[in-house]
């Protein structure tokens, strides 16, 4: 199983640097969703609208085998969260733990 655990404000803002890209103007659902993946505490957040990719980073400590996720509602879950708040997305029937 893999568990990542990262500072809820570094998470909002690899988001925010990838999330202009993710929209589905194309109407192609996939493209509103941005790809999530950590190795060895290096989480990537990416997205792409076909023309551009980008692709930003942020530390945090674990793995994260690579997911999509929705990024409105990504951005919907975290923007209540503290940035000092550790986010723990996990594989499973409770996807993410906020302490």
């Amino acid at each position: 199983m893999s568990e990542l655990r990262i500072q809820a404000g570094a998470l909002r803002a690899a988001i925010a640097t990838a999330r202009p890209l993710a929209t589905a103007e194309r109407n192609i659902p996939v493209l509103a969703h941005l790809l999530l993946a950590a190795h060895d505490g290096d989480l990537s957040v990416t997205a792409t609208n076909l023309d551009a990719l980008v692709t930003a980073t942020a530390e945090g400590d674990g793995s994260l085998a690579p997911v999509t996720a929705s990024a409105a509602r990504l951005i919907a879950l975290l923007q209540h969260v503290p940035a000092e708040a550790t986010v723990t997305p996990r594989e499973g029937s409770a996807p993410w733990q906020m302490t």
